[in-house]
């Protein structure tokens, strides 16, 4: 499964898909508190019980449908980029004049290029792409293969990456006890998915560790007045 998700998936990509899963199902689990469980802590009797089992179900389905949501919009924003592409083929072959279209690519990938070369060199590039795409087809991009797996890959991860944030209500009888727990297992989780995202990002590892687990805190001491 890893190499799977490798494939399809940028590793800081795979890191931000953990980090908003881990808010998510937190937000999730301590919103069900306030609104369902909150008058059963303390309680180890069987309504408990079937409190924490409840929870459990809906985390899970929280889980999956966030990794589903995720897996659409990824195929979406794959298509939207194919069709920028084929939007610029289409300005490049439409344009009056070879300058027209060159100042076309420079709308399009100044800000992308334009910290990292001179402007002789931004020159040459562009001129170089208006070579490569002036004879290019049209073609109408629908979704690919790669799109599919990577939707795929993006579910796989959302529901492998939030199962240690669950666990807790399999074992755990007492609402209140098994959220808490869930808590904690969740910022840890976001504390290293921050930490390893650091330094993918060319960031300090520690301060941004310290952030995404700090996001997690702040949930839950925003949940807990309002009963989560």
């Amino acid at each position: 499964m890893h190499a799977f998700i490798s494939r399809y998936l940028e590793p800081i990509d795979a890191l931000t898909e953990i980090i908003y899963g881990l808010l998510i199902v937190m937000t999730f689990t301590m919103a069900f508190r306030a609104f369902d469980a909150s008058s059963l802590t303390g309680r180890l009797d069987i309504v408990a019980e079937a409190s924490v089992r409840r929870l459990l179900i809906a985390a899970f389905g929280c889980t999956v449908a966030w990794g589903l949501i995720d897996g659409v919009i990824y195929v979406m924003s794959s298509l939207a980029e194919r069709g920028e592409r084929q939007r610029l083929i289409k300005v490049i072959k439409t344009a009056p004049d070879e300058r027209a279209a060159t100042e076309a690519i420079a709308e399009e990938l100044d800000d992308a290029v334009g910290p990292l070369a001179s402007d002789a060199g931004r020159g040459q590039l562009y001129a170089d792409v208006l070579e490569h795409l002036r004879d290019e087809p049209p073609a109408h991009e629908g979704i690919k293969r790669e799109d599919i797996y990577g939707a795929i890959a993006l579910v796989l991860l959302a529901i492998v990456a939030t199962l240690p944030v669950v666990i807790p209500f399999l074992f755990v009888t007492d609402p209140a006890a098994a959220i808490r727990t869930s808590n904690l297992i969740a910022i840890a989780m976001l504390f290293i998915a921050g930490y390893r995202w650091a330094k993918y990002a060319r960031a300090n590892p520690l301060k941004i560790g310290l952030l995404t687990a700090g996001i997690g805190v702040v949930l839950v001491l925003v949940a807990i007045p309002l009963g989560g």
